[in-house]
């Protein structure tokens, strides 16, 4: 069994949910084997991905459509393969094939395919991949860089942080109360550099980043309190608190798949749910 998987449009986690079908199909005991079709980086970032999988069969490359009709892959087992959206799906597949379209919207199977998977929605339902914390995950430096923010201290893992929550410092907010930032961790949080006291309170606890917006440079009360929290980056950026905010917002959620707990947080969800009707 062949199942082609292919997005609407760009970004909408067409890799995730092929590792989610994949893994849980792997876990029933059957053989699956891992394919992503394209030339581009993306289309190499994901069959890196599916290659390092436990468990999975996958080609640590991509493969151009010649190469891919070429290896005429056999239905004994079950392939799961990405498709670009500048691809044709019906010149690939057979009609016995299931044609599979990853949507980030609720919407009527199309003509040419099979199934619809609605990913991102704001709750579960038939077919439906809920929004989760985990997936949605950024990595820290990408945030750092589209918010084009100077690192002003750095933790031991910035390279490898990912942000799970981004909080923003409200201005009703009691500084010496640190309960709203507690509620959240693996947290970046945008503020002010003139709010001090709320810095210091957003900088207790499990706290990733504190990104501090309109281009002031920050008190020395902030960078003193550094020497105590050293697993947590303070960094600068020159633009307003909302337009950090716009800028991290285009990109959270929208990162590509690649760590492990990622990874496993999809099979999950694909293991665990009695409404996905694919298989």
């Amino acid at each position: 069994m062949k199942y082609f998987v292919q997005g609407n449009k760009n970004r909408v986690g067409v890799s995730t949910i092929c590792i989610g079908m994949a893994g849980a199909l792997n876990a029933q005991g059957k053989d699956v084997f891992l394919f992503r079709i394209g030339s581009d980086e993306a289309a190499q970032h994901d069959a890196r991905a599916f290659a390092n999988i436990d468990n999975m069969t996958a080609a640590s490359e991509p493969m151009t459509i010649e190469q891919f009709t070429a290896a005429e892959i056999s239905n004994d087992g079950i392939s799961v393969i990405e498709v670009p959206r500048d691809i044709d799906v019906q010149k690939l597949s057979q009609e016995d094939d299931c044609k599979i379209l990853v949507s980030d919207m609720a919407m009527d199977i199309p003509s040419g395919f099979d199934k619809v998977v609605h990913n991102h929605a704001m709750k579960p339902g038939i077919d439906a991949i809920e929004e989760n914390i985990i997936l949605a995950a950024t990595s820290l430096s990408s945030i750092l860089e589209i918010a084009e923010a100077r690192v002003i201290s750095s933790s031991s893992y910035t390279d490898r942080a990912f942000v799970e929550n981004v909080l923003i410092g409200p201005i009703s907010h009691d500084a010496t109360d640190s309960s709203y930032f507690d509620k959240f961790t693996n947290k970046l949080i945008v503020t002010r550099s003139e709010k001090v006291d709320l810095v210091l309170g957003a900088m207790a606890g499990d706290t990733t980043c504190v990104l501090l917006t309109g281009g002031n440079e920050p008190s020395p009360y902030i960078i003193d309190r550094l020497t105590g929290s050293p697993e947590t980056t303070l960094a600068i950026t020159n633009y307003s608190t909302n337009e950090a905010m716009e800028k991290i917002g285009s990109i959270i959620g929208m990162q590509q798949i690649a760590t492990s707990n990622k990874v496993n947080e999809i099979i999950k969800l694909f293991q665990d749910s009695a409404n996905i009707t694919i298989f």
